[in-house]
């Protein structure tokens, strides 16, 4: 067959319109070679027509032309997903894109590198960077939220947390405290209930109503307005306010009831007024010094000094005593 034979044919085969890309097309072999040592003009010629169509065809037959052969069967795959080069050239330039902005993950501990990759993934310069806004459901006062600045931002840091995950985390703590409060809370309200209903079993009838306010004068005759502001606050690790207890209530109880049955002039037990009846009697001293008496002298203010004497040994308590 002539080579202006071998081109007619080869043209009529080929398709009117340009192919699809599918399989059989894209694994179109050139025809088969004359054996080694052979020269076979007919051969070369069909050869030569063939990868000419396949240039003038089918775009993704002529990029494959060069390639061994995994690489080939790997572009095939890859070929299907466009329809022209254009569309090719498109995503190669988006997937450099993708690459240029893609953060390797160290293959180590090295401190260094994995700093780098927090950065880039957004983590603040230094933990002060942060910004703590404290969710409204968090039950923390001004100390907790300077410990978690000073304890835990740090280690969030360390570890690469960015700000969401800052606030994420907040967030949770705040839920999870709230909900550990409250149970505490009321905990704590089933224990005092019931140190009420132990207490009232021991002061029956009047006897509470009576008991309840001595306790309570007790502790207002003990401390000023701001002490016992301070004071009633006070609470037990399992959460009983310390004034509420039994032990500490029935103390203040007895303790007023022993002050107002004792008869004793109290003035003696202020230090501050003790201070002040030494200087009385100092004073009353020095002006019989300076009108030239002694003890053993007509006239001295003995009765006086006396007098004096008689409301400083006072013994009245205002303290705990024991209970029982």
């Amino acid at each position: 067959m002539s080579e202006a034979a071998v081109s007619d044919q080869a043209t009529s085969e080929q398709p009117s319109s340009s192919p699809s890309p599918g399989a059989a097309l894209l694994h179109r072999q050139d025809a088969t070679p004359a054996p080694s040592g052979e020269t076979n003009g007919a051969g070369d010629a069909a050869k030569t027509v063939d990868m000419e169509q396949d240039a003038n065809g089918d775009w993704r037959i002529a990029a494959r032309q060069g390639l061994d052969e995994d690489t080939a069967g790997a572009w095939d795959n890859v070929a299907k997903r466009y329809n022209t080069p254009a569309d090719l050239a498109k995503a190669h330039v988006s997937l450099v894109k993708t690459m240029d902005k893609r953060i390797p993950i160290p293959e180590n501990d090295n401190e260094d590198a994995w700093n780098e990759v927090y950065s880039k993934l957004g983590r603040p310069e230094s933990p002060d960077k942060y910004e703590l806004t404290v969710p409204k459901s968090a039950p923390w006062d001004e100390t907790e939220v300077q410990r978690i600045k000073e304890t835990e931002l740090p280690l969030l840091h360390k570890y690469g947390a960015t700000q969401r995950q800052v606030n994420g985390y907040l967030e949770q703590k705040a839920e999870l405290d709230r909900l550990a409060v409250d149970a505490w809370e009321a905990r704590s309200n089933d224990l005092s209930e019931a140190d009420d209903r132990a207490l009232r079993q021991q002061w029956i009838g009047k006897a509470w109503d009576e008991n309840h306010n001595l306790a309570k004068a007790n502790a207002e005759r003990m401390w000023n307005d701001q002490e016992l502001e301070q004071v009633s606050q006070l609470r037990t690790v399992d959460g009983r306010y310390v004034l509420d207890l039994p032990i500490i209530k029935a103390a203040l109880a007895k303790n007023e009831r022993n002050f107002l049955e004792d008869d004793r002039d109290p003035t003696g037990f202020n230090s501050s007024r003790i201070a002040d009846i030494d200087s009385q009697i100092q004073k009353v001293r020095d002006e019989a010094a300076e009108k030239g008496l002694t003890p053993s002298s007509p006239g001295y203010p003995h009765e006086a000094i006396e007098a004096l004497m008689a409301k400083k040994p006072g013994s009245k308590k205002n303290l705990f005593t024991s209970v029982g």
